[in-house]
């Protein structure tokens, strides 16, 4: 299912009617997980939308940010909107997931679930990136450098405290449990297989 959010009604009609293929619906925060949600806002109304977890891919028409997984300016060819909704469908169809005793994560819905306390805690689009990136290179630590290269996309080179940074928002985020999912050693960052 794909969610629509619009800024007005007719918006939402317009984008319901061209997505008809991909049976589309008018997404309200709290539903059932979409498989994608396409956000046609502002930069200010995505910047408000991101704030609170999203619990799936996000396409976000008509401008940018950091934390959308797809990103189309407007105007944009009809057959480009749907090309990558397409590929964004792919993406979260074949979304990555870990597990080890204490916790599940699913790329899909940016979901970390720990099984002990019950707790779902959602994460940003980078933060699923780089536990995805982790959780795909499962026996093999990760630099600092090959996660700046690889998720940041930025030169291995760069001077800067990003990776560490994300790395002790997301402790923070899980909480007390934290060692028991993500850990860090001289060859690099890794998730945790055993508790």
């Amino acid at each position: 299912m794909i969610g629509i959010i619009a800024k007005n009604n007719l918006t939402r009609q317009a984008l319901c009617d061209i997505l008809a293929d991909f049976n589309p619906t008018v997404y309200e925060s709290g539903e059932t997980p979409a498989d994608l949600i396409v956000l046609y806002q502002t930069a200010d109304f995505a910047d408000g939308f991101f704030k609170q977890p999203v619990p799936c891919p996000v396409l976000l028409v008509g401008a940018s940010h950091e934390e959308a997984d797809f990103c189309l300016p407007i105007p944009c060819r009809l057959s480009l909107l749907k090309q990558t909704i397409l590929k964004a469908l792919e993406a979260s169809k074949n979304a990555i997931t870990f597990e080890n005793p204490i916790f599940q994560f699913n790329a899909k819905n940016r979901r970390l679930y720990n099984k002990q306390t019950e707790a779902e805690i959602y994460l940003t689009e980078k933060e699923n990136a780089l536990v995805a990136y982790l959780a795909k290179k499962i026996g093999t630590p990760c630099h600092k450098e090959e996660l700046l290269t690889q998720v940041w996309k930025y030169n291995p080179d760069t001077e800067t405290h990003t990776v560490e940074s994300h790395i002790y928002a997301l402790k923070q985020k899980i909480g007390l449990d934290a060692n028991y999912f993500i850990g860090s050693g001289d060859d690099g960052y890794f998730l945790m297989t055993q508790d």
